[in-house]
């Protein structure tokens, strides 16, 4: 795998039939992505931080931005409450 443009080993930059390159990382399915911005609270921030340190410690040879923390917990939380609603 080839590095991208930051030299992150997590993630790489692919092209698959010619399309534009795109940013692999293990966390991200191949599926299009939309960047979105939000505020969060120090605290809520500091939480995030160490759920990312976690994450690698998980996952050695892996370095999990706080973007990464963000997808891991919406996944987990998003397929919780559906896993529920779908049992009533």
């Amino acid at each position: 795998m080839r590095r991208d443009a930051r030299g992150d080993p997590a993630s790489s930059l692919i092209v698959v039939d010619g399309s534009q390159p795109f940013t692999y990382h293990p966390a991200v399915p191949h599926e299009p992505t939309t960047q979105v911005a939000f505020r969060l609270a120090d605290r809520m921030l500091a939480r995030l931080d160490r759920h990312a340190k976690r994450l690698g410690k998980e996952h050695a040879g892996i370095k999990f931005t706080r973007a990464d923390a963000v997808r891991d917990l919406l996944t987990r939380a998003l397929d919780d409450v559906e896993q529920r609603k779908s049992a009533r």
